[in-house]
């Protein structure tokens, strides 16, 4: 990687007048013009910047512009720009082995797939979209998948991490709940994680697959990070798949931005079962039962 950063440094005063040409020149004047190459590590740029304010909008806005520009000037393949702040940097340095345990207890659950799903009226929505979602040439992102407890939108959403794991094992998945982001969520605020490390992270994920995405009702700190992050998954046209007890405009209490970006995606529901359906679910489960006595 050294070579592509003496590569990238040497036309990097070419690539910011590029830059200042293709965005508005007071966001270029006050965030990007100082902004410094740091380091270039597993095709991702570190470039920091003066401020969380500079950080924000230009991951928000402007990081595939920057990141398609950079690519347009250099022979290898820079895969995104990650922006931190220059009064981090030694910190982020220091502490490059924290995140190795991060999300480590959630695992995709290969018992669930596409092929023991059992199929409905009403789920039959849902289930088509979790499978066309997977097709490039379906562009909504997100999939919002809605239900009361227990109708299988937790199914789906494993269904599809292990549809990926199987025809595109070279894709990085990441499989959660929305609790267990909040409780890594929590290390932040305690100082035990570097926030910017926490978002690289993110940038090595190809698909994020969320549970229970209500649970983030309440919890506005935690709702900007995740939105910071979602808005680099969609902006970089990276798949989300979302679950939720409720459709996106009832959830009271999730920003409105938020539900905004949800709602701009496609948003399905898993209604109640008939009868006929929940019949065959239960001798689907009654069979698995018999196998393992």
């Amino acid at each position: 990687m050294a070579n592509i950063k003496e590569s990238i440094s040497n036309q990097w005063h070419k690539i910011l007048s590029v830059i200042s040409n293709q965005i508005d020149k007071k966001i270029f004047d006050l965030f990007i013009k100082n902004s410094e190459i740091i380091e270039i590590k597993e095709n991702i740029l570190y470039l920091a910047v003066d401020s969380k304010l500079a950080k924000q909008i230009l991951t928000n806005d402007y990081n595939e512009l920057i990141t398609n520009i950079i690519n347009n000037h250099i022979k290898e393949k820079i895969y995104s720009v990650s922006f931190i702040l220059k009064k981090d940097i030694k910190d982020i340095k220091n502490d490059e082995n924290k995140l190795v345990n991060l999300f480590s207890s959630n695992f995709i659950n290969e018992d669930m797939n596409f092929e023991n799903f059992i199929i409905g009226e009403s789920n039959k929505e849902a289930y088509e979209a979790s499978k066309n979602i997977l097709k490039n040439k379906i562009n909504f992102n997100p999939l919002f998948i809605y239900s009361n407890s227990g109708l299988g939108k937790t199914h789906l959403l494993n269904a599809i991490g292990n549809e990926i794991k199987k025809n595109n094992p070279e894709k990085k998945i990441l499989y959660t709940t929305a609790a267990n982001f909040f409780n890594e969520y929590l290390h932040i605020i305690k100082g035990e994680r570097i926030e910017e490390q926490f978002l690289d992270y993110f940038n090595k994920i190809d698909i994020f697959l969320i549970d229970d995405i209500h649970f983030f009702i309440g919890k506005e700190k935690c709702q900007e990070l995740f939105f910071t992050i979602f808005s680099t998954f969609i902006n970089n046209k990276k798949k989300v798949i979302i679950t939720s007890d409720k459709h996106p405009n009832e959830l009271k209490g999730l920003e409105n931005r938020l539900i905004t970006r949800f709602v701009g995606g496609l948003t399905v529901c898993i209604k109640e079962p008939s009868i006929e359906t929940s019949i065959a679910i239960i001798k689907l489960y009654a069979n698995k039962i018999a196998i393992l006595l």
